[in-house]
This record gives C-alpha cells, sequence and structure tokens, in this order.
C-alpha cells in the first residue's frame, strides 16, 4: 500500500511504455524531433555517403552517474527497425567507459538518430544523477521532486524518478494545486480567500491525486490546515515557498501545537538547491522540491561509436 507521500507525488510507474499513453506521447516526440533534423532534405550527408550497409554502434559512458533513458531508446529503435541491446538498466550507476547499449542496423538510420538518442539519454541521466546526489545529502529524509519547469516534459519527470526521485504532478489535469496567481485572484473577491480555496478544491477532488495550496506565512499556513482539516479522500498538501528553513521549522512546530500536523503533507520549495538541501530536510516537511533538478541540469556526458 502507497504511503500518503507516494499516493500524492509518485506517477513514476506510468512512464513506462508499457502504458500506452505515454508510449503514443514518445512516438510523437521521436517523430516531430526527427521531423525537425530532416526537413524535406532528409541527412544529405548520409544520403551522399552511404547505400544500404549495416553497422553496429556502442553508446558509451564518458563519467560516472546514474542512467536514465534506456527504456526510452529500445522503444525508438524499434520504430526505426534497428535492434538495441541494453549493458545496463535504468537507474543504475554508470562509470566511465561503460557500453551502455548496443545498436544494429542501417547505418544511415543508426546516424539519422544518433542526436536525438544522445540528447535524451544525455539529459536523462543528467537529471536521475543530479537528484541521485540530492538524495545521498537529504539522507533519504524526505521525498525529493521535480517542479514543472521542466524541458522534455515526461522525459525529465522519468529521468527523476530513474534517479529515486518522486515524480510529483505530470500536468495540470492529475492533481488540484492552488498557487498564488490563483490566491491573488480569489483575494480579490473574498476576505476568507483561504479557506475559500480549499473548500471549492474539496468540492471538486473527483479527478484530482492531491489538493495542494501554496502558502507564504505562519498565518496562511495555520488558515489553509484548518479549512483543509476534513479532507480525508486524498492527501491535503501545504506547499511552503521561498522560505528559509527557520521559518518551516517554526510552522511545522505551530501545526503540531494546533494538532494539525498529522492532516497535512508538508512541501517545501523555492530556493532549494545542492549546497541547502540537506539543511531543508531536516525542517520537518516530507517533500523538498527542486526546479534545479530539470531547468538547469548538466547533461552526463557520452557518445556513439560505430564498430
Amino acid at each position: 500500500m502507497k504511503t500518503p507521500v507516494l499516493k500524492a507525488y509518485q506517477q513514476g510507474s506510468t512512464l513506462s511504455t508499457g502504458n500506452k499513453e505515454y508510449r503514443n506521447w514518445l512516438k510523437r516526440y521521436f517523430l516531430n524531433e526527427l521531423k525537425d533534423d530532416l526537413a524535406k532534405k532528409g541527412d544529405i550527408t548520409s544520403n551522399a555517403l552511404l547505400g544500404e550497409e549495416k553497422a553496429t554502434a556502442v553508446i558509451v559512458a564518458k563519467e560516472n552517474g546514474i542512467l536514465a533513458g534506456v527504456e526510452e531508446v529500445i522503444f525508438l529503435a524499434g520504430l526505426f527497425k534497428v535492434d538495441a541491446k541494453p549493458g545496463r538498466k535504468d537507474g543504475q550507476p554508470i562509470t566511465k567507459g561503460t557500453n551502455i547499449l548496443t545498436l544494429s542496423g542501417k547505418a544511415r538510420t543508426l546516424l539519422k538518430i544518433e542526436r536525438i538518442v544522445l540528447n535524451m539519454l544525455q539529459r536523462m541521466s543528467g537529471i536521475a544523477t543530479a537528484t541521485g546526489g540530492i538524495i545521498r545529502k537529504t539522507r533519504n529524509k524526505v521525498a525529493v521532486a521535480p517542479t514543472r519547469k521542466t524541458v522534455l516534459k515526461y522525459l525529465d519527470k522519468k529521468a527523476v524518478y530513474a534517479g529515486g526521485g518522486a515524480t510529483h504532478r505530470i500536468g495540470l489535469h492529475d492533481a488540484i494545486l492552488i498557487k498564488d496567481n490563483h490566491l491573488a485572484i480569489l483575494k480579490k473577491k473574498y476576505g476568507n480567500y483561504m479557506e475559500k480555496a480549499v473548500k471549492e478544491a474539496e468540492k471538486k477532488q473527483k479527478h484530482a491525486g492531491f489538493i495542494g495550496i501554496e502558502v507564504k506565512s505562519l498565518k496562511e499556513a495555520l488558515e489553509a490546515a484548518h479549512a483543509g482539516r476534513k479532507i480525508k479522500k486524498v492527501p491535503f498538501i501545504l506547499l511552503l515557498d521561498n522560505m528559509k528553513p527557520n521559518k518551516i521549522r517554526e510552522i511545522v512546530a505551530a501545526l503540531r501545537k494546533e494538532g494539525l500536523r498529522s492532516n497535512v503533507l508538508l512541501e517545501a520549495s523555492g530556493g532549494i538547491n545542492e549546497k541547502n538541501a540537506g539543511a531543508y530536510a531536516q525542517t520537518g516537511v516530507d517533500v523538498i522540491s527542486m526546479g534545479s533538478l530539470t531547468h538547469s541540469v548538466k547533461a552526463l556526458d557520452m557518445s556513439m561509436e560505430i564498430q
């Protein structure tokens, strides 16, 4: 049985080629990438030099890290009648020189998909590696999740999952998360805007994986927690945005004093990075979410070598 944190934040198992929706999205993504790359003329270099030759290529790691994107490359290879044999699985550690995948097929096809394959593997493995690093720094005291500040959308989320993190929301469709701009609009209409937001969300939670609300002060946190104390069907989350660790500890203590801590999940977000993640993990929150996992990640260096 899933814990409340996993129920709210973890959808990694849906990001699999066994899931038809994910499979269809991947196919659209790959074909669009290839269409942009080839335009109307195709790969004019390979077309000028090569015929129907067969070739084998090995994708090799050029630095240490955590691997992600293998499942997606195997799926892409299948679309183009390329045989793909993995040397490692998603989520496994790799070192410099590791043979990640062996691809066999028409030489022109291998060269046609080379950059799409490498871009995806390098970015996803970079994200997985960064996620694993944060988890080590937090000593597994909290769940680590990305925000929606993604570049490759589902692939970025899948990479966090491969690195040991939680996916958080996949899109706007799967949870109710009341952010500052929602509240800014409600604030103009209602004096009790925090309570109003939570109550309306509770009424319309039918398709929501969780209900969450962003709070920026102790006062807002207590108001929201009181308003959501009867929410039981789905996890109820307080998103503690852009707060220093000391402020978060103050809110955690106040919620405990009011008997409200067990009714909510607490997520710290905003300004969290590799240097301070450990401090945030010690505040008593359940989850830390980090935009930096996906919006400014360093790709893991790899190469594809024709044998």
